[in-house]
C-alpha cells in the first residue's frame, strides 16, 4: 500500500506542473517565432524599398544623361560643330560622370542590402541560440520543480502513512 501511495504522489506533481510549463514554453516559442517573422518581414520590406529606390535613381540618372546629351548635341549643332571631337569629348565626360554616380549609388545600395541581410541572419541565429538555451533551462526548471514537489508530497504521504500506522499500533 505504501508503494502505491508513493507512486501516486510521484505522478501528481508532473500533472500539476506540466500545464504551467507547457503554457510557458508555448508562449515563449510563439514570441520567438513572432520575432523571427517580424524581422524577416522588416528586412524584406527594406530590401524591396532599396530595390525600388535603385530603380528610380537609375531611371533618373539615365533621363538626366539623355537630356544633357541632347543639350550638348543641340549646342554643338548650333555652333556648327556637331561632328567635332569637342562634342564627343564632352558627351564622353557626361556619360562617364553619369556612370560613376550610378556606380557609387549602386555600391552604397549593395552595402545597405548586405547590412540588412547580415543583420537578419544574425538576428535569426541569436534567436535560435537563445531559444535552444531557454528551452533547455525551462526543461531543467520543470524537472527540478517536479522533483521538488514530488519529494515534498512523498515525504508528507510517508509521514501521514507512518503516523497512521503508529496510531493504529
Amino acid at each position: 500500500r505504501l508503494d502505491e501511495v508513493i507512486y501516486q504522489k510521484r505522478t501528481e506533481p508532473k500533472e500539476q506542473l506540466d500545464h504551467f510549463y507547457n503554457e510557458t514554453l508555448t508562449d515563449y516559442i510563439n514570441g520567438v517565432d513572432r520575432k523571427k517573422t517580424r524581422s524577416t518581414q522588416d528586412t524584406q520590406d527594406l530590401l524591396t524599398e532599396l530595390s525600388a529606390t535603385s530603380d528610380s535613381y537609375t531611371g533618373t540618372v539615365k533621363l538626366r544623361l539623355d537630356e544633357a546629351l541632347n543639350k550638348s548635341a543641340q549646342g554643338f549643332a548650333e555652333s556648327g560643330l556637331l561632328d567635332s571631337g569637342a562634342r564627343f569629348r564632352e558627351e564622353g565626360l557626361l556619360q562617364r560622370e553619369s556612370q560613376d554616380n550610378l556606380g557609387d549609388f549602386n555600391r552604397r545600395q549593395t552595402l545597405r542590402q548586405k547590412q540588412a541581410t547580415t543583420g537578419l541572419d544574425r538576428t535569426l541565429e541569436d534567436l535560435a541560440l537563445g531559444k535552444t538555451q531557454d528551452v533547455r533551462n525551462l526543461e531543467r526548471e520543470r524537472a527540478t520543480g517536479i522533483e521538488t514537489l514530488t519529494g515534498q508530497l512523498t515525504k508528507e504521504s510517508g509521514q501521514q502513512y507512518t503516523s497512521g500506522l503508529y496510531a493504529s499500533l
